[in-house]
């Protein structure tokens, strides 16, 4: 989806004072089309109250000099887990379909593979947009057609196998996630390495708000409104759960 921009990545930095050897907890949000002044902690003169946010960064700490080479949702997202330059990658422009192969190597390194070493318990909650290896019923790999624009009911999933290079493959312990942007199909969560739901539904191409959401097979649990809820929730039982656990936890929040 071509559009523009401004990503707002923050690390959220949760350490006690007096135990000044705990590993610290790390929370990343990365937000779609969020300006860099919506945020009112970046911008006192800001339009829209965000005091949760602003109680966040004034809690841990701000990293405001971040540059992409690309102003679209995958080439960011892939530098940012790797730390490497988008443009080494197989992607030279755009960004990935809701049903490409992953575009991470599953040998390379990430943030969360690294602190998963160190003992962090690690979680991806939100829009992956960085390609999921699904298969047809013969077991080969798919990958965006032209065809499948045109007749978006003619997509061959097999929802029923574990879907190859998820989260998991990148140093996750566990993940909730959408492939792509609310737009592109399948319209269905992924949570680890499985479909929730089968996509046995087909959401024709409708207006919504100010954007198109192209047709495509939809899960019967997947409602377009409640998204970011269910983020929500998930996201906040894994800080939850993590807590009680005692152990130092990573969170990668994309939006």
């Amino acid at each position: 989806m071509q559009i523009r921009f401004t990503i707002f990545s923050l690390f959220v930095v949760t350490c006690c004072a007096a135990l000044a050897t705990e590993p610290p907890n790390v929370v990343i949000v990365l937000a779609d089309d969020l300006g860099y002044g919506d945020v009112g902690a970046n911008n006192p003169d800001s339009k829209i109250p965000t005091p949760a946010m602003d109680r966040v960064a004034a809690q841990g700490m701000r990293f405001t000099d971040g540059h992409s080479p690309s102003a679209v949702c995958t080439p960011t997202r892939y530098a940012l887990l790797t730390g490497r330059y988008c443009w080494r990658t197989s992607l030279k422009r755009g960004v990935l379909w809701g049903i490409d192969p992953s575009l991470i190597d599953p040998k390379r390194s990430t943030i969360a593979s690294v602190l998963q070493r160190k003992g962090y318990r690690t979680a991806c909650v939100g829009k992956w947009h960085l390609g999921i290896d699904f298969r047809d019923k013969n077991g080969k790999l798919l990958k965006n057609q032209p065809h499948y624009q045109k007749k978006p009911d003619s997509v061959p999933i097999d929802y029923s196998k574990p879907v190859g290079n998820s989260p998991l493959a990148y140093g996750f312990d566990e993940s909730l996630i959408i492939t792509g942007s609310l737009n592109m199909y399948p319209y269905a969560y992924i949570d680890g390495d499985r479909f929730t739901q089968a996509a046995t539904e087909f959401k024709p191409r409708t207006p919504h708000n100010i954007t198109i959401i192209s047709g495509g097979p939809k899960a019967p649990d997947f409602e377009f409104e409640t998204v970011i809820d269910t983020f929500n929730k998930r996201a906040v039982k894994f800080i939850r759960d993590s807590s009680e656990a005692e152990k130092p936890f990573f969170l990668y929040f994309p939006l």
